[in-house]
């Protein structure tokens, strides 16, 4: 008789789980990045602005005007952007923990299944003997 166990749909299930969780932690690492590359980008561009007034010859009223609004929706987005980064990392954190309670689960019958699997091949091993012994006993004949 060969080995069946009878929890593998469910092992199948978890592991499924646990793919589908680790996908999500990717997604969830891929829009963290996106969102800290969206911060240097901001930054960048604020750099460029400044670099640019302080290598201009002259700037009037409303060109110091507009640059002070271009700061301050600067800010403003990367304010935004840095909310976006908490939120992402809190999202990855969880996302972790989701990997790390999905991998628990199909452990846990992995072992369940290699422990089943050794006391099927012990049973097994004594059935043989077993086996093996009433077909030397029944060929034995006492020696007369």
């Amino acid at each position: 008789m060969a080995y069946r166990f009878r929890l593998q749909k469910l092992l199948e299930w978890r592991q499924s789980q646990l793919d589908a969780a680790r996908s999500d932690l990717e997604r969830a690492v891929a829009v963290l990045e996106q969102s800290r590359l969206a911060l240097v980008r901001l930054d960048m561009s604020r750099q460029e602005a400044d670099r640019r007034v302080m290598g201009a010859a002259s700037l009037d009223g409303a060109e110091l005007h507009a640059l002070e609004r271009y700061r301050l929706k600067i800010r403003q987005k990367a304010l935004e952007a840095k909310q976006h980064i908490a939120a992402g990392e809190q999202r990855v954190c969880e996302e972790k923990q989701h990997v790390v309670d999905a991998h628990r689960q199909v452990r846990l019958l992995e072992k369940l299944n290699e422990r089943r699997y050794a006391e099927w091949r012990i049973a097994e091993q004594r059935d043989t003997e077993r086996t093996a012994s009433e077909a030397f006993l029944a060929r034995w004949q006492p020696p007369s």
